[in-house]
């Protein structure tokens, strides 16, 4: 279906609608024309995927982070900064106005960081253990696969550093106390 995005919803899913539905559609921005096809249908909504942009929205940006795509950490890298912070904060007010019944007036905007990247102060890395060692990075979006990461570019320097023992340590494949996912809070 052809669909033009309207918005961005929680969850970082753009927003449009095609024949009185409502559809979601993951990596597309407000502004995007594009071509997705239904995955999940149910009666006043649908999830689709994105199958090509035929035009892109002028506050679309390269992501700056290689696992974007993949990595379910990050929603919004798509777009560029100063409009993810005005996104974020349009979605933070409209849930806590139609979901909690609190009055607009008294939300103040968001602060945003003063760099465009390395502004994340804190991270859940995730552990895989196998045979042979452990695969240390994030979950993979909407499912519970681990994607090995070696750098996060939102991530605070120090928690990349971090990151980087935790996964030169695992991958030495010593004392794996069991197989499964386990996770590893750094603050």
């Amino acid at each position: 279906m052809k669909l033009f995005i309207e918005k961005l919803v929680y969850g970082g899913d753009g927003l449009g609608h095609h024949d009185g539905k409502t559809v979601f559609v993951p990596f597309t921005a407000p502004g995007d024309m594009v071509l997705c096809e239904p995955v999940k249908e149910k009666k006043r909504f649908c999830k689709a995927r994105l199958k090509k942009i035929l035009k892109e929205a002028p506050l679309r940006t390269r992501p700056a982070c290689p696992y974007f795509n993949i990595c379910g950490g990050c929603h919004y890298q798509h777009i560029s900064y100063s409009e993810q912070v005005k996104w974020k904060h349009e979605i933070f007010r409209s849930t806590l106005t139609h979901h909690c019944g609190i009055s607009q007036n008294i939300i103040r905007p968001l602060i945003p960081s003063t760099q465009n990247m390395h502004y994340r102060s804190r991270a859940r890395l995730r552990i895989r253990w196998k045979k042979d060692g452990a695969d240390a990075g994030f979950f993979k979006g909407r499912t519970h696969s681990v994607i090995p990461v070696e750098q996060c570019p939102v991530l605070d320097q120090r928690i990349n550093k971090t990151l980087e023992i935790c996964r030169s340590h695992l991958l030495e494949g010593s004392n794996a106390p069991a197989r499964g996912t386990r996770k590893l809070l750094i603050e």
